[in-house]
């Protein structure tokens, strides 16, 4: 292999959690080394683009996320299914530990479940959560994430929120909902870091900054940071 464990294999099996999962309902994407050709039923046979593993979750199913993919500028990624009677969700492989979608161009969210969290090779359907510092996903640089009916961004347990939203970036929230989710150092749903949000319609619920102690025995103030928005500065928009 020329790259470095480009599957992601050797930090999965660290989480013992490489089990098979090559069923008709569960499709691998890796969007630095997979490929659209083949069936995505393995992360060795990982296809390239959200568009390929939609296609072939037509029933609708599982998607596990190897690697973070990223919507350049100029770019549009609609994270929906292809028949919205049936849904897809996305979930990270264990051990992946960085941002699931990096946005620099546009990203719509529709009819679909962004899960926080990692399978359970024993338990596939189970969900734990993950505890990475990384987002769901992350908007910046003049970015635009909107987020519509149907949508669900749910079950993460991260030191950053979901929603990430810096340098310009902006969320609009059309739909959806945004729930039980938990943060150890931002809001529990969404941090807007110099960036801007538009929240029209949708639920944001039951989320949760927890405070906790750092290495020397004293407790980060995550809860003084929003137990739903933590909004650092730009504009917010909400809905009269």
């Amino acid at each position: 292999m020329a790259y470095n464990d480009a599957y992601g294999i050797a930090k999965a099996t660290e989480y013992g959690a490489l089990a098979p999962v090559d069923d008709d309902a569960t499709v691998y994407i890796n969007q630095k080394y997979g490929d659209d050709s083949k069936d995505g039923k393995t992360v060795e046979n990982a296809v390239k683009t959200f568009s390929k593993a939609s296609e072939l979750l037509v029933n609708g199913g599982r998607i596990i996320m190897a690697r973070t993919y990223t919507v350049k500028d100029g770019e549009m990624l609609e994270l929906k299914p292809k028949d919205d009677d049936k849904r897809l969700k996305i979930v990270r492989m264990p051990g992946f530990d960085k941002d699931v979608f990096k946005v620099r161009g546009r990203v719509k969210i529709e009819n679909i479940d962004l899960k926080g969290n990692q399978i359970d090779p024993d338990d596939p359907d189970k969900y734990p959560q993950n505890t990475s510092k990384t987002a769901l996903v992350s908007v910046s640089d003049g970015a635009v994430c909107t987020v519509k009916n149907g949508a669900k961004i749910e079950d993460a347990k991260s030191y950053m929120s979901p929603l990430y939203i810096s340098g310009g970036g902006k969320l609009v929230m059309d739909g959806g909902v945004i729930q039980n989710n938990s943060t150890l150092g931002h809001g529990g749903a969404i941090t807007n870091d110099d960036g801007k949000m538009e929240i029209n319609k949708g639920e944001i619920k039951n989320n949760t900054a927890i405070a906790v102690k750092t290495s020397k025995g004293e407790y980060e103030n995550a809860t003084g940071r929003g137990g739903a928005i933590y909004n650092i500065a730009q504009a917010l928009k909400l809905p009269r």
